[in-house]
């Protein structure tokens, strides 16, 4: 709520009136009224210089999450990494050269998703380094984590695929309350990516999850 009003207000200072900010009628000059506008004006523009990051966020989140995917290059919508780090590559191949890698919660724009299920995304990071990640692990930057708990004792893994064993990375107790981040869909099964007690994110499958 703050983030709107902020706007608001400084909206209505400097395009309402240029560079000089319409007061009301009853804020009679020097009165009580004057100061609490001049505070109001004073308050929004130190919250919008402070929160300038998180306003932009906000508002560019707004408009952009209602569409999955752009075709135009000129427009982005903004996510987050979701896994404990992704690979940037040069081509939507998991056997393309890697780029570079980010890490768990960093931000970045996607300009275009291609492949069956929208799998890869052409994606741009703050340090300005384009290339294509694999949308299984991004997710907006308002997401929730939901509570769920497991029914029984289950694996944590890196990808969701349930017959390599190589990608194991931990174990689940049975009863133990996990937050889901995300779900994703492989061959009619769905998969959550979840985030343990311990902090440590991974796939688990929901089918043992209540």
């Amino acid at each position: 709520m703050k983030k709107i009003i902020s706007v608001i207000l400084l909206i209505s200072i400097f395009f309402v009136s240029p560079f000089q900010p319409v007061k009301p009628a009853h804020a009679e000059e020097g009165g009580f009224w004057d100061f609490v506008w001049d505070m109001a004006v004073d308050m929004a523009i130190d919250y919008a210089i402070d929160h300038a990051d998180e306003i932009v966020d906000a508002v560019s989140n707004a408009f952009s999450d209602s569409s999955s995917s752009s075709s135009n290059n000129d427009n982005y919508y903004s996510r987050r990494i979701v896994a404990d780090y992704i690979n940037v590559r040069e081509k939507p191949d998991k056997k393309s050269q890697a780029l570079t890698q980010l890490q768990y919660g960093q931000k970045l724009h996607v300009h275009e998703t291609t492949g069956e299920n929208m799998k890869w995304s052409f994606i741009e990071t703050q340090d300005n380094v384009k290339g294509w990640v694999s949308s299984d692990y991004i997710a907006p930057l308002a997401g929730k984590a939901i509570p769920v708990k497991t029914t029984a004792r289950i694996n944590l893994r890196m990808s969701p695929e349930a017959k390599s064993s190589w990608n194991v990375i931990g174990q689940i107790e049975k009863d133990t309350q996990v937050l889901m981040i995300r779900r994703w869909t492989v061959k009619d099964r769905i998969w959550f990516y979840v985030q343990t007690p311990s902090n440590i994110t991974g796939w688990i499958s929901s089918k043992y999850v209540q």
